[in-house]
């Protein structure tokens, strides 16, 4: 049996996640600046493919939360508002898929910005398993009022 003495760790890592997911070089000097670059997109884009994504968006009028739940059943998944936040929790007891057993569970909290209510939040799930999260942003009322100009004070030399 050889050690690897320059990545101990890839032969046990290596069994959890696809082949090609940690797919270094073997010996320093095989390595490139480049490539370490190209390696370590290529891993993340695999690691945010195996455990799922989110995005969050926070536009003038509303605030939205999508979110990958496609492991999980419809029954299985919970939101629900805490205070001035979002939380998501969904999990699955333990059940067989094609590699063994299983079981999963996660929980998100996002906080709701300013002019957001708790009580305007909805969310809906798409076949695709992407849940929607919304809340409508309440409009600022326009501003209205005496205009003034602010003078510019000049002031000398560098003391304060």
């Amino acid at each position: 049996m050889s050690l690897n003495l320059y990545l101990p760790y890839r032969s046990t890592v290596s069994r959890r996640y696809p082949s090609n997911l940690f797919d270094w070089p073997q010996r320093l000097f095989d390595l490139d600046l480049h490539d370490l670059d190209d390696h370590w997109n290529r891993s993340m884009s695999q690691m945010n493919q195996i455990s799922g994504s989110s995005q969050v968006a926070n536009t003038g009028d509303k605030y939205s939360v999508k979110l990958d739940v496609n492991h999980f059943k419809p029954e299985e998944i919970e939101v629900k508002t805490i205070g001035n936040s979002i939380q998501i929790h969904g999990k699955h007891e333990e059940r067989s898929d094609s590699h063994g057993w299983i079981a999963r569970e996660f929980t998100r909290r996002y906080a709701l910005p300013d002019g957001c209510k708790a009580e305007d939040v909805i969310s809906s799930l798409k076949p695709n398993g992407v849940l929607t999260i919304e809340a409508k942003k309440e409009q600022l009322p326009p501003i209205s009022g005496v205009e003034r100009v602010v003078p510019i004070a000049i002031t000398e030399g560098d003391k304060q």
